[in-house]
């Protein structure tokens, strides 16, 4: 996430103003770091009441499926990465923009899971594909002149997570949505329901706005980052060009 944009910065590629406060020769002003881009995200566990139905090791792996995979005849539950279906809606933010064909909110699955408890679980995450807020990455120009070097000393990360309203707003749609899909006849075979896992709980009605935007607020997240040294042709934001000049 921040590995070019300090390697860039320690070799005089950068703004021009960070850059001389820490004492760098300037080689070229750019905008490195200026474009943080990155999926705000939440996730949830969700518990499983019929587990019989639920595809995981844990209730699927049997000495004949793992001797079958071991024998290169079947890929079976063994080949599963982690991430299982995935989905994608269209926001009511991008419908309004004209963009009803451009799914803005994404989910993914992971595999089923059990607790210490002995209870079921999956765990989904919800995430904005197109969010209005940018971070930025700058140069503890400080810690560099006292004479740190090691990228994670010097990285001064903003996200700015959740500066834009817009992006709050659509993950809380997303939430919504969550319990939309709990009334697919997929989901009604799990028997699914959400685990109540929020300190917002104890100030908010759970289930309402004011306890999930609570629950964002506290509980979102970062997945997907880059853009820190852009690439483009003719475009203010750019550090490279097609070429990776």
């Amino acid at each position: 996430m921040y590995g070019s944009p300090m390697l860039m910065f320690k070799s005089g590629i950068g703004p021009a103003e960070m850059l001389n406060k820490a004492k760098i020769p300037v080689v070229a002003d750019l905008p490195v770091g200026k474009t943080l881009l990155y999926h705000p995200y939440i996730q949830f566990n969700i518990s499983v009441t019929n587990s019989s139905k639920l595809v995981s090791l844990y209730y699927n792996i049997t000495k004949e499926k793992f001797d079958t995979y071991l024998a290169g005849k079947e890929d079976g539950i063994l080949s599963e990465v982690g991430i299982g279906p995935q989905a994608y809606f269209v926001s009511s933010a991008a419908k309004a923009a004209g963009e009803n064909d451009w799914p803005d909110l994404m989910y993914l699955r992971r595999n089923g899971l059990v607790n210490e408890s002995g209870k079921a679980y999956i765990l989904v995450e919800a995430s904005v594909g197109r969010p209005k807020d940018i971070g930025e990455i700058r140069l503890k120009t400080k810690a560099y002149l006292r004479g740190k070097r090691k990228n994670e000393d010097l990285a001064l990360i903003d996200f700015k997570l959740l500066d834009n309203k817009s992006d709050e707003n659509g993950l809380l749609e997303a939430i919504k949505n969550i319990f939309i899909l709990f009334n697919t006849k997929a989901l009604k075979t799990l028997d699914v329901n959400l685990i109540p896992d929020s300190p917002c709980s104890t100030t908010n009605l759970a289930g309402s706005d004011a306890y999930w935007v609570c629950a964002i607020r506290s509980e979102c997240s970062v997945g997907s980052v880059g853009g820190t040294c852009r690439m483009g042709i003719d475009d203010k934001d750019s550090v490279v060009d097609t070429k990776f000049r």
